[in-house]
Order: structure tokens, then C-alpha cells, then sequence
């Protein structure tokens, strides 16, 4: 992938062009990896080892039925002295592109190797490696189009003199983007490398009985999270470590998973045999260096039960108050030649992991083995009334909104599922499709340059938002949308969202 910098946003802003008919959504701000080595020279895929930390904006736009992901970029470029070494200064820089394997879903694990490189340097904040390590971009748009963006950009370089070509979906996401948001990036960017966090959700109000009992039992007990679609159980540990200054580490837990993904091992490619530190190895680097460690393992009933006795002991206490871990690593005696694996004993007060899993119809909490449901505190995570308001609150905080929101989706929620109980419409209405309206409406004002500040202002604006996202609620797989199921959604809609006389 080569792409194409802009030394000035002027420059940049200056390929916009907006198309009739073509959409533009805000889905994703704030870190990602830039990965330098996605493809060799030869044009065959990387070891995507080299990655850098940039400041991203990504956008969905959309034309008709079809999609695209338009991804703008902010880098520090650095001009080295003549022995290569020596960083005589840096400068933002910025770029855009259509495409994007990671925003598809297709490589989850870049964030996570960036995360690992920044921690190694030390340079930033351990709450900004672990908005890394979440990677929340990835798997944003997990079909989109594609419009062959680089081979029109390397024709048109490639000319005499050279010209810049950018697709229509890049011009009409630089056409619909604030100019100030640019200039935004790089500031971000500087303090990002300068040690600053990143943007997170802060808690608001008084906490739920769940979040009560779970850092009850912080760095004390480990915890599982069971519960719906949309209870912010993930959100919850990643949480949990900023709150304690933890280092955040996340495995995706899968039916094929075997013990080697949950140490160091080696993996070759290409010729080359690299070692991978896996999450036991990453969390006893962490502990070495005096920081606590939240592991959050997600999907835990996925995990193949063949494999749970690989966690036993990171789960199980000794006699000194302490765990065991295995980090896959070789201690060789070098008089015998011989050689064990490195099994390393951590405080309890350092090491946390928190299990996260859906539970339903689809995940069956008897897949656990008794010997490691014994070693959690196991916290049903449904999404009650008062769990669902307080991370609406949270939301409507983060983005500056009024809080009174927060029992309007509420009451949506309560009707839409109430609908689904009655087969009136398809699917249920979740939290995280209440969070993605609000941000959506705060990140539409900021692109649009409108200013919002009372319940009545914002109100038509989230109503159509909601409105517009009726497809979640309804099976439109069968054909067209159902005319009742429109005036039904439609009327659930209004009579949750009133504005105060």
C-alpha cells in the first residue's frame, strides 16, 4: 500500500468534491496503527510487524446499496540528519485512502502489536496502549466495496507531470469533514506521543449493582461477565484498567484456540522465524515493570474446553497469594544444554482477568468446566433498566449531550423489545444501537458546524437518527420493509421521545 502525504491540510482539503446522492458517516476517531510493512515490494502480503502509531478518521460513505470505508490519516514525520539517526524535526502530515482490511474485520491484531511497541518505548500513556489493544475500529464495516484507489493513485503519480487522483468516495469524505478537524488530528497526535490519553467515556451518576459487585472484586477475584448483547461488558474492563493505571491486554477466544496463543511462540513467515509474545508472556513484561495487568478474555464460552486446563493455573491462587503463569519462554541451563519452560510466580494484586461471554439462546453457560467456573466470580450482566441508563449516561456525557436522553432511549428500548415479545417487529432494540445514534448525532453537528445544546434542539435530530436506523429492529433480508412495521417503529419512536413542554 502506498500512499500518498500532504504536508498541509490546505492541500488535502483541496481534493474534496461532494458527488449527489453519495452519503457520508463519522464512524471512528482517535488511535490506529499504521501498518508500514502490510505489503512487500513484490506486492505479497507483509509480516505486519512495522507499525506506527497515527491519528484516524473514518468515515462510511455510501452510494445506493453500496459501501465503502474512507479512512483519513495524521502522522509526525521525521527529517533525520545525514547519519540517520539524529531527528533534526518532525512535522504532521496527512493522507486519505478507500479501503481498509482492518476497519473489515479482516486483521485484528495490529492494534495489538502497536500497543505491545509503544508500552516497549515507553512514550505514551498506558491509557491511550489500551485504546490501542481494544482496537475499536476494526470490524467497523465488515462488507464494503472496493473502487481500485491505489492503482488511480498510481497512475496519475505516475504521469508527466504527476496528478492526483482520489475516488469519488475519498473527495466526498474530505468534502463533508470540518476543516478544523485536520489541524485537530495533529494536536491529538502531539499529545498522544507526548504522554496525554486518549479520549475516553468517564462514569456519571451513582454505579449500577453489577459494577458495584465487579470492582468489588477488582485485583481480589476473577471475574466473568455474562450477560446480553449491548451491556457494555467489554467496555466495563477496559474501564476498569484505566481506572487502576492497569495495562489492558484482550484475547479473542475462539472454538479452535489451542495452549501456544496464550504464550510466547515462535511463528514463521516468509523464511524468517519471529517470536510472539502472547498474553501471559505481555502480562508478566507489564508486572515486571511494576504495573497491574487486566486481561480481559472475551467470548470466553467460545474457548474449546479442551484447553481451559491451559488457564487453571494463571486462575488459581497458591499459598503465598499468588499465580502462577506459564509464559512459553526457555530457560536453558547452559552447562547441560537443557532447557524448561519459563513458569513465572505473580502477586495477586497485580494480575486481574476478567472472562466476558453473551448468554442466550447461543451460548450455554454449562460449556464452562466446573474447575475453572469455580476459579470466577461469575456477574450476570442483563441489561435492567438501571445498568441501561447508566452507560446511556455515560454516552450522552462523553459527547455533551443532555443527560434527559438517557430515560427517552430507555423507554425506546423497553417498547421495541415489548414489540419483538408480541412478533410485531423482528429484533431486539440493544443498547450499543442507542449509543450509536448518540454519537452519530454528535459527530453529524460537529461535521455539519451546528450547535446543539437543549432537549428540544437535539430532539428531531436523534429521531431521525433513530429513525434512519430501522433495519436493526426489522429482518429486511426477506424484501422490502413491512409498511406496518414502519408505522409501528415509527410510533414507538415518537411516543419515546417527547420534548419537555
Amino acid at each position: 500500500m502506498s500512499l500518498h502525504w500532504f504536508d498541509t491540510t490546505t492541500e488535502l482539503m483541496a481534493q474534496g468534491a461532494d458527488t449527489p446522492g453519495m452519503n457520508v458517516f463519522p464512524l471512528y476517531s482517535g488511535p490506529y496503527a499504521l501498518v508500514k510493512d502490510a505489503l512487500k515490494p513484490d506486492m505479497t502480503p507483509g509480516e505486519r510487524l512495522d507499525v506506527e502509531l497515527v491519528n484516524a478518521r473514518i468515515y462510511k460513505v455510501t452510494m445506493g446499496s453500496d459501501e465503502y470505508a474512507a479512512v483519513v490519516l495524521c502522522r509526525m514525520a521525521q527529517e533525520l540528519a545525514p547519519d540517520g539517526v539524529t531527528v533534526l524535526s518532525t512535522k504532521p502530515q496527512w493522507t486519505i485512502y478507500c479501503g481498509d482490511k482492518q476497519v473489515q474485520g479482516e486483521f485484528r491484531n495490529d492494534g495489538k502489536t502497536l500497543a505491545a511497541k509503544v508500552r516497549k518505548e515507553g512514550k505514551v500513556s498506558d491509557k491511550l496502549a489500551n485504546a490501542l489493544v481494544a482496537s475499536e475500529w476494526v470490524a467497523k464495516m465488515p462488507t464494503m466495496g472496493s473502487c481500485g484507489f491505489f492503482k488511480m493513485l498510481q497512475r496519475g503519480l505516475a504521469q508527466t507531470p504527476p496528478v492526483i487522483k482520489f475516488c469519488s468516495h475519498t473527495k466526498a469524505a474530505l468534502a463533508n469533514m470540518p476543516a478544523p478537524e485536520l489541524d485537530d488530528m495533529a494536536t491529538e497526535l502531539t499529545g498522544w506521543l507526548a504522554g496525554a490519553d486518549a479520549t475516553v467515556a468517564e462514569a456519571v451518576g451513582a454505579m449500577s449493582p453489577e459494577e458495584i459487585a465487579f470492582y468489588d472484586a477488582a485485583f481480589i477475584q476473577h471475574v466473568a461477565l455474562f450477560g446480553e448483547r449491548g451491556a457494555g461488558k467489554t467496555f466495563l474492563a477496559r474501564k476498569a484498567a484505566d481506572k487502576y493505571g492497569a495495562v489492558y491486554l484482550e484475547m479473542q477466544m475462539h472454538a479452535s484456540m489451542e495452549a501456544w496463543e496464550f504464550r510466547s511462540h515462535d511463528r514463521a513467515f516468509n523464511g524468517k522465524v519471529y517470536t510472539v509474545q502472547g498474553p501471559f508472556a505481555q502480562a508478566w513484561e507489564a508486572i515486571k515493570a511494576g504495573k497491574k495487568v487486566v486481561l480481559c478474555m472475551d467470548e470466553f464460552l467460545n474457548m474449546n474446553p479442551m484447553y481451559t486446563n491451559v488457564i487453571n493455573s494463571p486462575l488459581s491462587l497458591t499459598d503465598r497469594d499468588t499465580y502462577l503463569i506459564n509464559t512459553g519462554s526457555l530457560i536453558v541451563d547452559e552447562a547441560t544444554g537443557l532447557a524448561k519452560e519459563e513458569i513465572v510466580e505473580v502477586p495477586s494484586d497485580m494480575f486481574w482477568v476478567v472472562a466476558t461471554s453473551n448468554i442466550g439462546a447461543r451460548y450455554n453457560l454449562d460449556k464452562m468446566t466446573p474447575s475453572v467456573r469455580a476459579r470466577f466470580q461469575i456477574i450476570l450482566m442483563n441489561t435492567n433498566t438501571e445498568r441501561t441508563k447508566s452507560i446511556l449516561e455515560q454516552n450522552l456525557a462523553k459527547y455533551g449531550m443532555p443527560l434527559d436522553f438517557a430515560e427517552m432511549f430507555k423507554k425506546f428500548i423497553d417498547a421495541a423489545n415489548q414489540a419483538v415479545a408480541e412478533n410485531t417487529l423482528d429484533e431486539e432494540a440493544t443498547t450499543r444501537l442507542a449509543c450509536n445514534v448518540i454519537r452519530a448525532v454528535h459527530k453529524k453537528a460537529e461535521r455539519d458546524k451546528k450547535k446543539y445544546t437543549t432537549v428540544k434542539q437535539w430532539m428531531p435530530v436523534v429521531k431521525a437518527q433513530l429513525m434512519a436506523e430501522i433495519a436493526q429492529v426489522v429482518n429486511f433480508e426477506l424484501g422490502p420493509l413491512d409498511t406496518d412495521q414502519q408505522e409501528r417503529y415509527k410510533a414507538i419512536v415518537d411516543a419515546s421521545f417527547k420534548a419537555p413542554k
